[in-house]
């Protein structure tokens, strides 16, 4: 079984760019094992159609740069940036962030998208590492204020968020998910694997970091919105694993264990198999390669997307990629990712895209969908509320998600301030002309310090314009500077 998974680690040849028409012979090849036992292949026979209509995305403050790694583990930054195309990634500051980054991420995709809360009747929420063994949905749906008719988490690693979204966009088929006029759903995906990473681990540790992502679907009742999609799946647990390590002394005691992953191989499969499940659902949606203008991927390595730029024939520049920046997100990669994105432009209606996601399991699969979306961020209002910290009923009203920019907050009233709005689930941004004084903030991840002279009117616009783009808008101002 174990050769099976790897057996189509060779060039793509004639089935890229125009080699579709010999692809049913390699499918009908792929969707056997070396004992002719056919493999899991799922495919939608009635096709789904929706829009993406808001993104978001969030990562922790903390920023572990590949020289950081060096003073932990025998490596080097130029070792990590050859290997893995990487050089810095966020890890949150403790186990229980995990529902903070996704309440984060499905406030900015919901805000962008428009629509009502209670207009949202499926929540997903793909993540294998919730703060809760029973996971994070129900958490993040009180914490955003949702009351959807679905809502459960969905653990399939790396792939997660492409199963999440596919799975939403059955559900959203169902006539009892209309509610107040729309049929929509929150997917986010999110995952601090940094939790149980193995820090000794040179092979491993260098890969992964924290983050989470969000997409609002809305059903449509247009064809040319159809979403096709097709997943596979080996049975191959030994290649990417978090085992369950019991107690020597109490049998009835036990925890998780730290992340194993075959690098080698796990390269070896994804290079194998995501051009070929890339050109199976193109073929699905009747659609050439050719007519593609995306390729958003798990950003597991960057020589993995360099590889399936290379057998696919298709130029670089086509291939969204953000694991510079953050590492392998694992099931936050593809929505953090294109909501980066989106929010620059670089995706524009009527443009094709394709989805990838790949990963433990193994479990890989492709989606491809022509984006029809209104410029979320021109279009969402955003209000702007200046007042002074000391302001109760301002920051009482402050609802979960909202973004506070802070001047002069880095002690007294305005660090009080910002931890108070923090811990009603607010994100914030604390700009000063000092540091904070040590552990002031420490443990929070909705609270970010840019420091700049408060007094000088150039570097509050600056800091207005970091915030705004990064958070895309602000809700309130509170003002300590004078």
């Amino acid at each position: 079984m174990k050769d099976s998974v790897f057996q189509q680690n060779q060039p793509i040849g004639d089935r890229a760019p125009n080699g579709q028409a010999n692809l049913r012979r390699q499918i009908e090849r792929n969707s056997r094992d070396a004992s002719g036992i056919p493999l899991l292949v799922t495919s939608n026979t009635r096709t789904p159609a929706i829009r993406i209509i808001g993104t978001g995305s969030h990562v922790p403050s903390t920023k572990v740069l590949n020289n950081d790694l060096s003073n932990r583990v025998k490596t080097s930054d130029a070792w990590i940036r050859q290997r893995t195309g990487i050089t810095e990634r966020r890890i949150a500051a403790n186990s229980s962030a995990l529902p903070a980054m996704a309440t984060a991420a499905g406030t900015l995709a919901l805000r962008a998208s428009g629509v009502s809360l209670d207009s949202v009747s499926v929540l997903i929420v793909a993540t294998s590492t919730p703060s809760s063994l029973f996971g994070d949905a129900a958490l993040v749906a009180e914490r955003l204020g949702l009351s959807p008719r679905t809502c459960f988490d969905v653990t399939a690693a790396c792939s997660g968020f492409l199963v999440a979204l596919t799975t939403a966009s059955e559900l959203l088929r169902q006539p009892d998910n209309l509610m107040n006029g729309r049929c929509c759903a929150l997917v986010i995906g999110a995952d601090a694997l940094s939790q149980h990473v193995d820090w000794t681990d040179r092979s491993s540790c260098v890969l992964f970091g924290d983050g989470a992502g969000a997409v609002v679907i809305e059903a449509s009742d247009d064809p040319a919105n159809s979403l096709f999609y097709r997943f596979h799946s080996r049975a191959a647990p030994n290649v990417l694993q978090i085992p369950m390590v019991a107690s020597d002394v109490d049998p009835w005691s036990g925890s998780y264990g730290r992340l194993r992953m075959d690098g080698k191989a796990v390269y070896e499969f994804a290079c194998a198999e995501v051009p070929a499940v890339v050109l199976e659902v193109l073929e699905l949606a009747n659609v050439s390669i050719d007519e593609v203008d995306h390729f958003v991927l798990h950003q597991a390595n960057a020589r993995i997307i360099d590889e399936v730029s290379c057998k696919l024939r298709v130029p670089l520049e086509k291939f969204a990629s953000n694991v510079a920046k953050y590492g392998n997100t694992s099931a936050a990669s593809i929505p953090l990712v294109l909501d980066e994105y989106v929010r620059a432009n670089r995706i524009k209606s009527g443009e094709m895209v394709v989805f990838v996601g790949f990963g433990a399991g193994l479990l890989w699969g492709a989606a491809v969908l022509r984006w029809d979306n209104i410029s979320q961020i021109d279009a969402v209002p955003r209000s702007l509320l200046l007042s002074s910290s000391s302001d109760g009923l301002v920051v009482s009203s402050s609802r979960v998600g909202s973004v506070c920019l802070i001047t002069g907050g880095t002690s007294g009233i305005g660090a009080a301030t910002a931890r108070m709005l923090e811990s009603r689930g607010c994100v914030c941004v604390v700009v000063g002309r000092n540091k904070p004084k040590d552990g002031e903030f420490t443990g929070t991840e909705r609270i970010e310090y840019v420091q700049a002279d408060v007094t000088k009117e150039s570097k509050i616009r600056e800091a207005f314009a970091f915030t705004a783009k990064k958070y895309g808008g602000i809700d309130y101002v509170f003002n300590n500077a004078g």
